[in-house]
Order: C-alpha cells, then sequence, then structure tokens
C-alpha cells in the first residue's frame, strides 16, 4: 500500500502533489501554500508544520485514498539523482552537529539522529574521528535502526509508492530551469518557482560538492542503497552528476 504521508492534496487546483525532502521541498509546499490562498505562503517554518501550514495531506483525508486512485486528478512530483539528494541530506541534517554545538538549539530531533549515528560511529568506526558521510552512508546501510528511515533519506521510491502511483509528470531537481515551469502550470499557478532566497533556505551546494565527499566507496554504497531510486528513477548508479 502506497504511504500517503508525503502526497499534498490541493483542491482549488485539484491536483495531488508528491514532495521529497532534499528536492526543493520548502519551495514545493510554498507553492501549494500559495495555491490554497495563503497570504504568507512564503513562511518556510509554517509551510513544514504539518499542523499549522493548512496544507492538506492525504494520509489525514478519509478520501486520501481515492483521490490517488483517481485518473481524473493529476499526480505531480520532483526528484533528485540519489548521489546528491543524500549528500544535501548529509550536509544538512547530520554534519552540522559535528561542527557546531549551536545546531543542537537548531534542531534537537536531528542532535538525536546524530548521536544515535555518533554510537554507531563509536562502536563500528573507532578510527573515525567524526561522523563522515562514509559512516553516516553506512548507518543507513546497516545499522537498521528506525531512524534510518526518515523521510530525508529513504528512498524517494518508497516516498512515491513504489511505482503504484501514476504520476501525469514527474521533474527532475537538475532540470528546474525548464521542468518547474511546466510542474507550475500543471498546477495552475501563475507565479515563477521561489529561489531559495525567497523561502530563505541556503542551498547545501550538495551538487557542487559531490567531488569532496566521493571516492568509488562511497558511490558504490550510494548506488546499492538507492537501487530502486537509480533503476525507477533513471539515474544511472556509475556516474557522479
Amino acid at each position: 500500500m502506497t504511504m500517503l504521508t508525503n502526497f499534498i492534496y490541493c483542491k482549488k487546483s485539484d491536483i495531488v502533489f508528491a514532495y521529497v525532502p532534499k528536492v526543493a521541498c520548502t519551495n514545493w509546499k510554498c507553492i501549494l501554500r500559495y495555491l490554497d490562498g495563503h497570504a504568507n505562503y512564503l513562511d518556510a517554518q509554517l509551510a513544514h508544520d504539518r499542523k499549522r501550514s493548512g496544507l492538506a495531506y492525504l494520509s489525514t483525508l478519509a478520501s486520501g485514498s481515492d483521490l490517488l486512485a483517481n485518473p481524473y486528478v493529476p499526480k505531480l512530483t520532483c526528484v533528485r539523482n540519489p548521489f546528491t539528494r543524500i549528500l544535501s541530506a548529509y550536509l544538512n541534517k547530520v554534519k552540522p552537529f559535528a561542527i557546531d554545538n549551536a545546531a543542537i538549539e537548531w534542531d534537537p530531533y536531528f542532535h538525536m539522529v546524530f548521536q544515535e549515528i555518533d554510537a554507531f560511529r563509536k562502536q563500528h568506526h573507532p578510527a573515525l574521528p567524526a561522523v563522515s558521510f562514509y559512516c553516516f552512508l553506512d548507518w543507513l546501510k546497516t545499522s537498521g535502526a528506525p531512524l534510518t528511515k526518515n523521510e530525508h533519506w529513504i528512498p524517494q521510491t518508497e516516498i512515491l509508492g513504489k511505482g503504484e502511483v501514476a504520476f501525469d509528470y514527474i521533474g527532475h531537481f537538475e532540470n528546474l530551469a525548464t521542468d518547474a515551469p511546466i510542474l507550475l502550470e500543471r498546477m495552475g499557478c501563475d507565479i515563477p518557482f521561489p529561489s531559495q532566497k525567497a523561502v530563505n533556505f541556503p542551498s547545501t551546494r550538495a551538487t557542487e560538492l559531490t567531488g569532496n565527499y566521493y571516492s568509488s566507496i562511497e558511490v558504490e554504497q550510494v548506488s546499492q542503497i538507492y537501487a530502486s531510486d537509480f533503476s525507477y528513477l533513471g539515474y544511472d548508479p556509475s556516474a557522479l552528476p
């Protein structure tokens, strides 16, 4: 059964959009709030608050499954190369706690995640002085911990329904300049895609930094962890972007 957690219904546009964390999801949630008529649609913090955002998640709607199955309700989403998506997750949600104690106050939940990964490091990779990208990937691959199922790093195919959802259009993060306008048109949106500055969410620059974090070992780790994403989404598991 498809998870409904990341599927949002926009009643005014009569579309369902499936957001994927680390794939400009803040920007997309802001767009959906704009379509729903919220004047403060660019408030990123509010956009991520499930209780206060005003967004209609299918998991909270009695008709959620029916909306997803209805062929007359367009299903849209945007995906990303697994290599840069997981690096962005590491740079945004894990690495800050290894270098900045202030990050603890910024996000106590991901500080808890970091502590678990750090405990894994101490047990399985004691020679590593800190939670490296390699260590993070090994934790994802081998620990079996419940926190490895967080939406920021589970495979996109799991979020999107493992191929069971008939999407009308799938945009790609790498082609936002051309794909975002297509998605916005299909959503009935009359404003341009908001910039990172507009939503006050700085880029992790993951695409630019792949060379700093990937060796053949990390490439192999990611190709194994995200085999379903590479296969279903059409990305090359042997080539960094």
